[in-house]
């Protein structure tokens, strides 16, 4: 393609309204692949309470908005170390307790799989997956606040089906208490409440949440893992391990959808990344990882799905980034024609120095990789789940950030909360939509909607402006440094 026509195609709209467009496009392509996403009873957030945990003693995220019963877009801003992660790893914990025991079972059958197969050659996939499954382990000391003796208390507040309901668990190193509260039967109720005494284990199970003689089952259960695992995940686990008849009569179906709503989460953070694709991901377009896709050699919709991804990825970079010809996939060289699977590498064609050149995508800039994670959580919330992505704009240039986040914001099917540093982003988005974490001299941290301030938003007034100027917080602060005492040669003792 000759590079004159490469530009030419590009001077044709704004770069927002382009991405605005590949936004639609991407929208159109998935509904098919994840049709069955919109009939699933996704879980929105309404509020985040935390107490004693990790660097907040108490602190309240509420997402309640006005006219919706929940805001479908929250950017939560704050100086480093306020605790931004700390926040989204609070809510990376609800996945995580709903499948620990399903995790802890497959960490035991990988193991013992190992251990059965030592001299085997493919044995590095395999241990891969069992440090992935230690790090998922459920270490509730990590989430406490140090050096405090009371217990830390979780509470998610949540819509599902547009009905109201809470969950919340309380713990030191093990489970105390855990408690849902969601639609019994045709009014809304606690479904169950366990609770940690001295010597014994209080179970209180709504029969319009567990069924019959089931309910005896599952607190004979309760007795064997609760406390270093939740209720929710010994019932994900029946879930697992039960047929769908046995499960659909056992359960109620209100209690089904708070196990699939919590389990459909997508979470992109520190913890999670080893995953790809965040955790607890139950999407259609179950890809592991975009750069690198494996397919079965002689699957026909594994192909179709291939050509589907690569046309969503081409179809954004070629939209966003003025240099970029096309994005593609190429079959890795391999030496085995026996392999059931074949490994398809993502590349770019890139005007480079006045000529079009192909490069593989592993040798990108960090920014332009980052922005291919970013584009799968916004495939997923304009699908309709729930995506929670912290420090979104890490490594990602504000404006290019500014206008991926701006051109979905009518396109949301679920909900999107984010952390970030992108003041830009605060010239564009309401004042309802934005949070700030404000910490005092004290080190107690409040969570603040800049639209509570009454502040009247102008031109020459407006949020980004008002928060770099410290009115709501969350910005860094500090007293001029002195440089004088780190040079090396001060170290030795010596005195001029």
């Amino acid at each position: 393609m000759e590079i004159s026509n490469c530009r030419k195609m590009r001077r044709n709209d704004t770069k927002s309204n382009k991405i605005k467009n590949v936004i639609d496009k991407t929208s159109e392509m998935c509904y098919n692949t994840l049709v069955d996403l919109i009939l699933r009873r996704n879980v929105m957030f309404t509020a985040i309470e935390l107490t004693n945990f990790k660097s907040f003693g108490h602190i309240r995220f509420d997402f309640k908005g006005k006219g919706k019963k929940y805001k479908d877009f929250v950017a939560v801003y704050g100086e480093n170390g306020s605790g931004k992660s700390n926040f989204v790893s609070a809510i990376a914990l609800l996945p995580r307790l709903l499948l620990s025991l399903s995790d802890t079972f497959q960490l035991k059958i990988l193991k013992k799989y190992l251990e059965d197969n030592k001299k085997i050659g493919q044995i590095t996939d395999l241990q891969d997956m069992i440090n992935a499954y230690d790090s998922l382990s459920l270490n509730l000391g990590k989430y406490r606040t140090l050096e405090c003796d009371e217990r830390t208390v979780v509470r998610y507040e949540f819509l599902i089906n547009n009905i109201q309901g809470y969950y919340e668990v309380a713990f030191r190193e093990e489970i105390e208490h855990e408690e849902l509260y969601y639609m019994g039967s045709r009014q809304r109720g606690i479904l169950y409440s366990v609770n940690k005494h001295e010597y014994s284990i209080d179970s209180k199970i709504n029969s319009y949440a567990i069924y019959g003689n089931y309910r005896e089952v599952i607190e004979d259960k309760i007795h064997q893992y609760w406390g270093k695992h939740s209720l929710l995940a010994i019932l994900q686990d029946e879930i697992q391990e039960k047929n769908k008849e046995y499960i659909e009569k056992s359960l109620s179906i209100h209690l089904l959808q708070v196990l699939l709503a919590f389990r459909d989460m997508y979470v992109q953070c520190r913890e999670t990344k080893y995953i790809g694709y965040g955790y607890g991901c139950n999407s259609k377009l179950n890809v592991r990882n975009f750069e690198s896709i494996e397919i079965s050699r002689d699957c026909v919709s594994d192909m179709e799905k291939l050509k589907h991804v690569e046309k969503i990825i081409n179809d954004f970079y070629t939209q966003t980034y003025s240099d970029i010809v096309s994005v593609f996939y190429r079959l890795a060289e391999t030496n085995d024609d026996n392999s059931e699977t074949l490994r398809y590498n993502l590349f770019l064609r890139k005007i480079i120095a006045g000529k079009v050149r192909e490069i593989p995508f592993s040798e990108e800039s960090a920014g332009t990789q980052s922005v291919l994670t970013v584009l799968r959580a916004v495939i997923e919330v304009i699908n309709g789940r729930t995506v929670i992505y912290d420090e979104i704009d890490e490594g990602i240039h504000d404006l290019l950030m500014t206008n991926i986040l701006n051109s979905i914001q009518d396109d949301l099917g679920g909900q999107f909360i984010i952390t970030t540093h992108n003041t830009t982003l605060l010239e564009t988005i309401s004042s309802d939509k934005a949070y700030v974490i404000y910490c005092d001299d004290n080190g107690n941290k409040d969570a603040r909607c800049i639209s509570d301030y009454g502040f009247r938003i102008q031109k020459t007034h407006n949020m980004r402006n008002l928060y770099l100027k410290g009115v709501f917080g969350g910005v860094p602060y500090s007293s001029q440094i002195d440089y004088s005492t780190m040079h090396i040669d001060s170290m030795d003792g010596s005195e001029e």
